[in-house]
């Protein structure tokens, strides 16, 4: 079944930084051998080896899941076959295994060699295909898919599906296109004190949202609450968020952040800013804040006490009309918070006229927002990810890691040709566990996973 997009889709998808508003479909299992992967020794290209050269050492990419409805014939093995687009969620660490799904299909695969060690297919509807992130909490694993479903899987019984709840806008939300089963959109899965909580929305249907409160045991909607707009336009990702007894959600296509009362569900206020909160937050975990950026570029920092939540803002200098952030989301390393300054126009059509070795970012102090310094660097494409004085990122060209410990004079050195993010697929978070990089990146014909050492 062809894709047609709206005109707020194509708006959407023309930035390759909307990461979870992606396309997702049919499926079917097929059964792969422990070797399914290729593996390098350092350096940017992955070549095939033996297995007597597989090590702990060395950078590997495995093929999760391949549309077979492309042209010719693959010579690779792959985890996953589809004849629609190839998608994937984003990998998750799972008792020192990475976890990833693929259409209806769980994959787990060896952290060090990228052995395939088990492929379940937890769901035979041929147009199931996942939709949005993984989160496991509690030996439990639990993942949406584009026909609306939110699944619970067991992992640590050969994950039988715990429960399977179809999400409550379905039933609520009046289709707009009858002549097609509608795809369903998800934001990020967020798992607090036994109870899972997401928001939900469709192109196909009215301009309406869902923010859902479920028992993690039992799948029992515990409280819902309906909301103006599209929430896939603030990008899918970072949300919701759960700050001292609330949660937070951007208000669908329009300036605001949304308060609610996670036990009961009820809204208890609206948080002003500037402009749509773009692409979700970033919490800074020891300081019990977040940061976040509007659509402007402002930076935001938002903290809550006994009094209430309060923003602090800074606005960028630069900023043209009609352009957007990168879609990384601001991260602080050491004692510098780093935010992307937006360089991209409005008409996603125009980005592929400039260069993306272009960028800008802004130094900022993480507790004033100070603004300290701008700095010339590759763009931040995807959300880096720090680990010591380091950050890693995926760029259009491949990955890059910022070594610098100079932050008026930052390098962005090209580490690898892949993973990349090229324009027909959507940002996926990078994963870092015990001195490994994980990244997801291909295109709707085959999706990888690679990994590289990084100690």
């Amino acid at each position: 079944m062809s894709r047609i997009y709206t005109q707020s889709e194509q708006i959407l998808f023309s930035r390759r930084s909307m990461c979870a508003a992606t396309l997702f479909a049919a499926s079917s299992l097929l059964g792969l051998s422990a070797c399914a992967h290729e593996r390098t020794e350092s350096g940017s290209a992955f070549v095939r080896e033996s297995e007597e050269r597989q090590s702990a050492n060395s950078s590997w990419k495995t093929c999760v899941i391949h549309n077979s409805a492309g042209p010719g014939k693959v010579k690779y093995p792959y985890a996953v076959e589809t004849k629609q687009f190839a998608t994937t969620t984003n990998p998750v660490i799972y008792q020192d295994k990475v976890l990833i799904a693929a259409a209806a299909s769980l994959v787990t695969i060896d952290h060090a060699t990228g052995n395939v060690l088990h492929v379940v297919q937890f769901d035979d509807y041929e147009q199931v295909g996942v939709a949005g992130v993984l989160n496991c909490a509690a030996d439990v694993a639990y993942l949406t898919c584009s026909r609306g479903y939110i699944y619970a899987l067991d992992l640590a019984h050969d994950c039988q599906v715990l429960w399977k709840v179809l999400n409550p806008s379905s039933s609520q939300t009046r289709v707009v296109h009858d002549s097609r089963d509608v795809d369903w959109y998800f934001t990020d899965l967020l798992v607090h004190d036994r109870v899972v909580y997401l928001a939900c929305s469709s192109y196909q249907t009215s301009p309406i949202s869902h923010l859902v409160a479920l028992s993690a045991q039992t799948g029992t909607v515990l409280w819902q609450q309906q909301i103006e707009g599209y929430i896939s336009d603030a990008g899918n990702s970072g949300y919701p968020i759960y700050a001292a007894g609330y949660i937070l959600l951007p208000k669908p296509q329009a300036p605001g952040i949304l308060v609610f009362d996670a036990q009961t569900g009820e809204q208890q206020e609206t948080l002003i800013i500037d402009d749509l909160v773009y692409m979700g937050f970033t919490e800074h975990v020891e300081q019990k804040q977040w940061y976040f950026q509007s659509r402007r570029g402002t930076v935001y920092k938002l903290t809550v006490d006994s009094s209430g939540f309060h923003l602090q803002a800074q606005e960028l200098d630069g900023v043209l009309d009609g352009v957007l952030p990168s879609g990384a989301r601001p991260v602080c390393i050491g004692e510098t918070l780093l935010a992307a300054v937006p360089t991209a126009s409005l008409d996603g059509y125009k980005d592929a006229e400039r260069s993306h070795k272009r960028g800008r970012v802004a130094l900022l102090d993480p507790e004033s927002l100070e603004l300290r310094n701008y700095v010339e660097i590759h763009e931040l494409e995807t959300t880096p990810v720090a680990v010591g004085e380091r950050l890693y990122f995926v760029g259009r060209d491949g990955l890059y890691v910022i070594r610098n410990n100079d932050k008026a004079h930052l390098v962005a050195e090209h580490l690898a040709d892949d993973p990349h993010k090229r324009k027909d697929v959507w940002d996926q978070p990078l994963l870092i566990h015990d001195g490994r990089l994980y990244a997801v990146g291909g295109t709707h014909q085959d999706q990888w996973l690679y990994s590289i050492p990084v100690s």
